[in-house]
């Protein structure tokens, strides 16, 4: 995010950014344009969260404060990886519409282009002005679901890692542990031994 607001600094294009989750809303405060931010409730997300972002995103498009929206998240690829997704949102792109599975990414089918003609009724203005914000709302929900799902397995991953060290450390302390205390026991072996012997030749 902080690569693309840069990037568009340099052209001389504000940016505004929406920050989610207290570490990028406490990272972003000093550095961007924070319009809003959510703290809190990151690794469980709100459907009025999405609601509110959705909008607001909206509402500026409409009257033509923001001339494209890029959504930033962390997708949770599986329960070990994840990567970072940067999506475009608006303006909508015709091409992505006009594909089966586009504009959102389908990790298991192709794309194919659809080929049937529509009708609207009453208009087309009017059914995409209702489904439009629905379907921002639904990406960005999507979103932050995704990255919550990120959010617990990169946790998961960070705890199991953590535990094989904990593992691997307590074998080396045990061995070490073991080491010291034979040394210990030949040592007082040995003086045992020695003292036998003395009072022997004694």
């Amino acid at each position: 995010a902080e690569k693309l607001a840069a990037s568009w600094a340099n052209d001389g294009i504000e940016c505004e950014i929406i920050a989610c989750g207290r570490k990028p809303a406490t990272y972003f405060r000093d550095r961007e344009n924070v319009v809003m931010h959510f703290e809190g409730n990151s690794s469980e997300p709100d459907f009025n969260q999405a609601r509110m972002i959705s909008s607001h995103i909206c509402d500026a498009y409409r009257a033509g404060e923001l001339d494209r929206v890029e959504l930033v998240y962390h997708h949770a690829k599986n329960r070990v990886d994840q990567e970072l997704r940067v999506e475009h949102l608006l303006p909508l792109d015709p091409e992505m519409i006009a594909m089966a599975h586009g504009p959102r990414k389908n990790e298991t089918d192709a794309p194919k282009r659809i080929s049937s003609t529509f009708e609207f009724v009453p208009s087309p203005e009017h059914v995409l002005g209702k489904l439009v914000p629905s379907y921002i709302l639904t990406v960005i929900y999507q979103a932050l679901i995704d990255s919550a799902a990120a959010e617990q397995g990169a946790r998961r991953t960070a705890m199991h890692s953590a535990t094989e060290n904990a593992t691997a450390i307590i074998s080396t302390l045990t061995r070490t542990y073991s080491r010291v205390r034979q040394a210990s026991i030949t040592t007082e072996i040995n003086e045992i031994v020695g003292g036998a012997s003395a009072l022997e030749e004694q």
